[in-house]
């Protein structure tokens, strides 16, 4: 937190990290709908195909170039709306499904929407945020799954191979056309260190 702090950013923003929380969190937890459940796999579906290049949804984007891009603005704009639907002091439901490589770029993209609200972002910030935390960590998914579900330490070779996965995301986010500036900028920076 002191680290936070020291960069300038509102520590109210960090709440739901904080020790000693939980209990609160449990009893205030904003559920997500069943149609915001299926908007959401089905996005994350579609992105880990396009990421893989399945060849009808290659084919689909091709067609229909705006058809990606739709799918991700609408999912982010729901969950924007959800998000600013909820007062200040509750705390996101973040378990969209069990699978991680599925619920993670979501998870990944309503924490970064909340601390967004939280340090008083405007709507178009925040669906940059969304945005960025969807497409973050598309590249993922062009890695084996056994390599990202490995149950033990990752040797020196394989960290270097998943880390890869930044580069994996930029070529995706860059191919398909979807976004420019800030959310290209943090798709490309999302495990950089702040020093």
């Amino acid at each position: 937190m002191a680290r936070i702090q020291a960069m300038g950013l509102a520590a109210e923003a960090f709440d739901c990290v904080r020790e000693g929380l939980r209990e609160q969190a449990e009893t205030a937890r904003m559920t997500l709908d069943f149609d915001t459940f299926m908007r959401a796999k089905s996005t994350v579906r579609l992105l880990e195909k396009a990421a893989t290049a399945e060849a009808s949804t290659v084919a689909r984007i091709r067609r229909e170039p705006g058809y990606l891009g739709k799918s991700i603005g609408d999912l982010v704009a729901t969950l924007v709306n959800r998000l600013e639907a909820l007062p200040s002091d509750e705390f996101l439901d973040l378990r969209t499904y069990d699978a991680y490589l599925y619920s993670h770029p979501v998870n990944m993209a309503m924490i970064g929407m909340a601390i967004g609200k939280a340090l008083g972002m405007g709507r178009l910030q925040l669906e940059e945020l969304g945005m960025a935390g969807l497409l973050a960590d598309a590249g993922k998914f062009r890695l084996p799954r056994d390599l990202l579900f490995k149950g033990e330490a990752l040797t020196a070779q394989e960290l270097l191979d998943v880390r890869r996965h930044v580069s994996f995301s930029l070529e995706l986010v860059s191919a398909w056309k979807l976004l420019v500036g800030p959310v290209v900028e943090a798709v490309a920076c999302h495990h950089e260190k702040y020093d």
